[in-house]
């Protein structure tokens, strides 16, 4: 089953093998952890968190909110597999790039699809979090 579940979400697990090498060629420090069905990356090459299957990239100061919400994210791609990055991904990084030069603020990042969802899926209650 596991292999089956890896396999369906093929894309997003080669992009992030992709991205691995890169942090190491960059000389970007980054430590590797893994917790039940992820693989959890701290790095510093990304000044964001993003999920790409079961690996979970975050910031060396990330926070318990943002590594539910990443979560929620990699529970996405379980569900849209190989369509993840088309329905999820996409509409996720152009949101974050759009919302930080136009200086969006995280209520507006968060309110809506995909990362609401996300936020839902990885139980964060943002009222809660004061985020």
């Amino acid at each position: 089953m596991k292999f089956l579940l890896y396999l369906w979400q093929l894309p997003q697990h080669l992009l992030a093998l992709a991205i691995l090498p890169t942090l190491k060629i960059k000389g970007k420090p980054y430590t590797t952890h893994k917790r039940e069905r992820h693989n959890y990356i701290r790095q510093t090459l990304f000044d964001t968190s993003f999920s790409l299957g079961k690996y979970v990239f975050l910031t060396q100061d990330h926070t318990k909110t943002m590594l539910k919400h990443e979560v929620g994210h990699s529970t996405q791609s379980v569900i849209f597999g190989p369509l993840y990055l088309l329905i999820i991904g996409l509409p996720s990084i152009s949101r974050n790039i759009y919302g930080r030069l136009c200086k969006k603020d995280d209520k507006w990042y968060y309110g809506s699809f995909p990362e609401n969802w996300a936020d839902k899926l990885g139980k964060v209650n943002r009222s809660k979090d004061n985020i």
